[in-house]
């Protein structure tokens, strides 16, 4: 008989996800975009375990399964969240680009860019961001720690996205551009390069939304594990540093082409 079934979640595809049947010797199904997947069993009940490991914003499902027939076991896998309730989508497209130079360079340095509508997080909408040089966007002042964690964290910066917050530099071969719209604000850090890695260089953007969604896009990543956010801080965090999602921290795993989407609940 057979189990057979389908992995959903709310990411563009599924693809990428496993599906184990705990405590037998099946070798586990690694789905492709259309999320079917297949096991043969003999009789009797079953675990299913199914994540998707290449995936940071979605966590792990499981199913109780019991096979006295062919049977269909579909597996939701649910968003992470942070309290509040945002969640993050992956996807691809890279950087989006900025047409406007902004005032911004050096090392530890921030600018202010007047927003066009009221940018929301975590329930209090803020008219004025700060970016700096060390890729992160605050909305409490111009706050330009280079030192970066986990999340969230009461030291400052607080009240922030932090598309890529590492100890960078904005130095004679990099710029930092924006683009102010009604229906969206662009930030854009042109190959910008790392205090402790100057030989690695990395593009990347934030997309601000008025509904409150923000999308992070990278470009020019190679292998160098600097580029591959082996020492940045990627997601957002709550004006008192109480709440925040990372999309990771102090972790290689991002590719080139990469965009992640944040968005606050419904």
């Amino acid at each position: 008989m057979t189990i057979t079934g389908a992995v959903r979640t709310t990411q563009p595809s599924p693809a990428g996800a496993v599906v184990t049947v705990t405590g037998t010797p099946l070798t586990p199904v690694t789905v492709a975009a259309d999320g079917r997947y297949q096991f043969r069993v003999p009789l009797g009940e079953y675990d299913l375990a199914v994540a998707m490991p290449a995936n940071r914003c979605t966590k792990a499902g499981t199913a109780h399964v019991v096979a006295t027939a062919n049977v269909t076991a579909d597996v939701t896998l649910p968003d992470r969240t942070d309290q509040y309730g945002y969640s993050c989508a992956e996807g691809t497209g890279g950087s989006a680009t900025g047409t406007q130079l902004l005032a911004l360079a050096g090392d530890d340095a921030a600018a202010a860019v007047t927003l066009p509508f009221a940018f929301p997080l975590y329930g209090t909408a803020y008219s004025t961001a700060w970016a700096t040089t060390n890729g992160t966007i605050g909305f409490l002042g111009a706050h330009t720690q280079s030192y970066n964690t986990f999340l969230p964290v009461s030291g400052e910066p607080n009240g922030a996205l932090y598309p890529f917050w590492d100890d960078l530099v904005v130095d004679g071969s990099a710029s930092v551009y924006t683009t102010v719209g009604a229906s969206a604000v662009v930030f854009e850090w042109r190959n910008v390069a790392f205090v402790q890695q100057q030989s690695a260089r990395i593009t990347f953007s934030a997309t601000l939304r008025p509904d409150g969604s923000v999308t992070y896009g990278y470009s020019s990543i190679g292998t160098d594990q600097y580029e591959r956010a082996y020492s940045a801080t990627i997601g957002l965090e709550n004006e008192t540093g109480t709440d925040g999602l990372a999309y990771s921290a102090l972790e290689v795993g991002l590719t080139d082409g990469r965009t992640i989407t944040f968005r606050p609940p419904a």
